[in-house]
This record gives C-alpha cells, sequence and structure tokens, in this order.
C-alpha cells in the first residue's frame, strides 16, 4: 500500500513524491523517512539512516573525527549520570562550554556557560530535549555554512556563506525572532584554498553519512589558527525564502525554483 486516506472520506491519495516541510524530532530524524521508505514513495532528502546519522551530533562527530574531518574537542553527558564538574571538564575543555542536546535542531536547547551552576542549569535544559547531551570547547570562530546537493557521486556544494549572529553565539531568536539583527554574507570572505577545504570536507561529510538530495553542513573557523572545525549537518535545512540553504544556491546560480525541481528529480531518481 503506497497510499494515504483522506480523513472522513472513503477516499485516498498515492503521491509520486513526499516533499517534507518538517524540523526536528520525527521530521528530519529518520522517521518521516522510514514512513516514506515502508510505502515506497521516493522523498526528497536524505533517507532513514543518513537522517538519523546525521540527526545525531555525536555520531556525526565521531564520524568525522575518524575520518579527518576536525571537530571541537567535546565531553558527552548521558541523563542518570551523576553531574559534570565544571573545573573537571574546563580543565580540558577550557573556561567557556557549549553544552547542546545530541539530537536537537535550530539551537534549542543550547547553553553557552562558564560556571558549576550554569552547567549544571545547562544541562537540566537539554536533558529535556535528549537522554544525551554533548559538552563542547568553545571556539573562537567564525560561523561557516555550504550548502550540499545531489545524489552519490553527482554531489556538488555550494558557495561558502558567513552568519554574523547579534549575539554571543546564533541562538534560536538569533534565527527566527523578527527582530534579529544576525547578518549573511555570501560569498564569505575567507581565501580560495579555505572555501575549497570547507566545500571538500562539506561533500566528504555528506557521502560518509550516505546522504542523498540536500544538506547544509555547518563549520567553525579558528580566528586565531585559522584551523577548521566542523559543527553540524542538517539534513533539512530552512527552506523560506530568508534561510541560509536557498541563499547559497540562488548565488552560486540556481533560482529558488529550479532547486525545488531538482530536489524532485533527486528523489524521484533514487528510486
Amino acid at each position: 500500500m503506497n497510499s494515504f486516506a483522506i480523513e472522513g472520506t472513503d477516499q485516498s491519495v498515492t503521491p509520486d513524491v513526499i516533499l517534507p516541510v518538517l524540523h526536528g524530532r520525527n521530521g528530519e530524524d529518520g522517521s518521516v523517512q522510514a514512513l516514506a521508505q515502508l510505502l515506497h514513495i521516493p522523498i526528497v532528502g536524505c533517507d532513514m539512516t543518513s537522517s538519523a546519522a546525521a540527526m545525531n551530533k555525536y555520531i556525526t562527530k565521531e564520524l568525522a573525527s575518524a575520518n579527518g574531518i576536525n571537530v571541537a574537542p567535546y565531553g558527552v553527558h548521558y541523563a542518570g549520570d551523576p553531574a559534570f564538574s565544571y573545573k573537571g571538564v574546563s580543565d580540558n575543555l577550557g573556561a567557556t562550554l557549549f553544552v547542546k542536546p545530541a539530537n536537537a535542531g535550530s539551537s534549542v536547547g543550547v547553553h553557552k556557560v562558564t560556571s558549576q551552576e550554569e552547567l549544571d542549569g545547562a544541562l537540566d535544559d537539554a536533558h529535556t530535549h535528549d537522554s544525551i547531551v554533548l559538552v563542547e570547547q568553545a571556539i573562537n570562530a567564525r560561523e561557516l555554512e555550504v550548502a550540499v546537493l545531489g545524489n552519490y557521486p553527482s554531489i556538488q556544494a555550494s558557495l561558502v556563506g558567513e552568519v554574523k549572529p547579534d549575539g554571543a553565539f546564533y541562538t534560536y531568536e538569533s534565527k527566527y525572532d523578527s527582530t534579529s539583527t544576525s547578518e549573511v554574507v555570501i560569498p564569505a570572505e575567507i581565501s580560495a584554498e579555505i572555501s575549497d577545504e570547507i566545500r571538500s570536507q562539506a561533500v566528504k561529510l555528506f557521502h560518509l553519512l550516505g546522504g542523498s538530495g540536500l544538506a547544509r553542513v555547518d563549520f567553525f573557523l579558528d580566528n586565531d589558527t585559522q584551523k577548521i572545525y566542523l559543527n553540524e549537518i542538517n539534513t533539512l535545512p530552512g527552506f523560506t525564502d530568508i534561510s541560509m540553504y536557498p541563499k547559497l544556491w540562488e548565488k552560486s546560480g540556481i533560482t529558488y525554483a529550479h532547486l525545488v525541481d531538482q530536489l524532485i528529480e533527486l528523489a524521484l531518481e533514487k528510486k
């Protein structure tokens, strides 16, 4: 059966392709992708396995670091574990830390901490979103993003863009609040060598995760060392007219309408 019943009627609809417009749990964690797979209906974007792996920041970091892609040093806290000692963690990772749920998006549950009290509160809040929480070393860095498009082996990367948040980091409010003064610069003002390396790493990670269709891959560029660190990969990036993903492709020569057409074609191609 590859159709959906229309509630309140005896009718059903059989879609040619599913175009997900969902975020977070059940939207980009492999759940709806698994449903599409069970129904044998093509879906735009990554499949169940790659969506689930990419959604989990811990799995992504482990896969990336095992394959030569730098990640910020971090620790892992599981729900039910004894509370972390700020002194013990900061001795290893530095005085400023970022706490984030392993499975969440849009900076939900992310906190910048500099004390035991802040760490305790951040862990409690992050664990309301996920049982696995990462505690990362803060990096004095620029936030760079690149869009990826295609199915293996034909995967392409866009120009690199830079996010200039209006606060200490790119929070949920910085991304979505109408009063936000965060800026986006495309292309980012970086050297050709750094741009090429970021684009290459984005494509590599997308392939390692078994990605298909689309993703946005986010990096940090250390202001002091110029070292590149992976931040995360987003397999269902924002797609409004102000979102980074379509903006990156527009600046790279692909219009919004053509981008949607390509994504649908890529989904049908997988079938």
